[in-house]
């Protein structure tokens, strides 16, 4: 899993929304969860999530490590720093028959955690995706030369923030579908007309969680990535 969502005092998403559709999927289990940064909107649901299933591993950059907010997170989840897989620079995991290379920008000092957002490349043949987090548009340049990001699939950075999807990224990547994640009538303005707009000049197709819930792909062997939302 990447990431599983927010959680405030009135709403955990992993218990209302993701424990739920991995129920529905038939997964009995979470091996490991790939926190892309410390914010809560990304991690909320992780302790929902570790009580259903307390074998699961969870996995961050070592830029993390002292950071505050992941550090009360951690409290809360009843876990400590020798409970994480503390990723440096790159990492490739294998699943299955996929591979998933996974690349941490380096955070400047004083930057916003947003700047550390891990980088993740999903392949499987003809299937594949990129996912990354909340970095900005500066990182995700700085990003685009250390693989070849291609993909079919791209889950657009920052929810669709006018920070990210810099043009220069988007080409790199040239998906076919993107998938933006925000939340209905957001007060962020997500997605922004700017990242739309930039998104129609590389033709992705694109797919919004406001608009139509959860988006979800069919793996076929030859094609690729199906989307099976309409």
């Amino acid at each position: 899993m990447i990431d599983d969502g927010p959680k405030s005092p009135t709403f955990d998403a992993g218990q209302r929304i993701i424990l739920p559709d991995l129920e529905k999927l038939g997964a009995d289990s979470v091996d490991l969860i790939l926190l892309s940064h410390p914010d809560r909107d990304h991690v909320g649901g992780t302790g929902a999530l570790l009580k259903a299933f307390p074998h699961t591993r969870i996995a961050i950059s070592q830029q993390f490590l002292t950071d505050p907010h992941l550090q009360a997170e951690l409290g809360e989840w009843g876990m400590h720093t020798g409970d994480i897989l503390w990723l440096g620079d790159s990492a490739q995991i294998r699943t299955g028959n996929f591979t998933l290379t996974v690349k941490d920008p380096p955070l400047p000092a004083g930057a916003p955690d947003n700047d550390g957002s891990m980088f993740i490349h999903l392949v499987n043949g003809p299937a594949s995706a990129v996912f990354s987090g909340d970095a900005d548009a500066s990182t995700e340049i700085r990003m685009e030369p250390t693989e070849n990001w291609s993909s079919e699939v791209l889950k657009v950075g920052h929810h669709g923030s006018r920070t990210a999807s810099d043009p220069s990224w988007l080409f790199a990547v040239h998906p076919t579908y993107a998938v933006v994640s925000c939340g209905r009538n957001n007060d962020y303005g997500h997605p922004a007309p700017v990242t739309l707009q930039n998104l129609e000049a590389v033709r992705a197709k694109v797919f919004r969680t406001d608009l139509q819930g959860d988006i979800e792909f069919d793996f076929d062997a030859k094609m690729g990535f199906v989307p099976s939302t309409p």
